[in-house]
């Protein structure tokens, strides 16, 4: 097994893999604490360089380009929830140009 301990997107997270191939199993923890720096960049509300900082700080002021990523994931609108507040009211205010489907509940 391969633990591997970090601090990331404001707390502490471990990632564990039980792999035959030490090597292969260093490039999988690799990639998913990649992929969670990644998302703490371009999402985090506490780092104002990241792109929902952004947009929170400047939805106001009209319409604003946005990345394909970001997008996807207003789009989806069970995810809606997730986005701070302050993002989730221009995403309901303006729809980004774009209709959010609605949502239904199962059943």
């Amino acid at each position: 097994m391969r633990r591997v301990t970090d601090g990331i997107m404001g707390t502490q997270i471990t990632v564990e893999l039980w792999a035959d191939d030490d090597a292969k199993a260093q490039r999988a923890i690799d990639a998913v604490l990649d992929e969670m720096r990644h998302v703490d960049e371009s999402m985090s509300t506490y780092k104002p360089t990241s792109e929902v900082s952004q947009v929170n700080a400047k939805a106001a002021d009209g319409p604003m380009r946005i990345s394909k990523e970001l997008f996807d994931l207003l789009v989806r609108p069970r995810n809606i929830r997730f986005l701070p507040t302050a993002l989730r009211h221009y995403v309901r205010q303006r729809r980004l140009s774009v209709r959010l489907p609605q949502t239904h509940p199962p059943g």
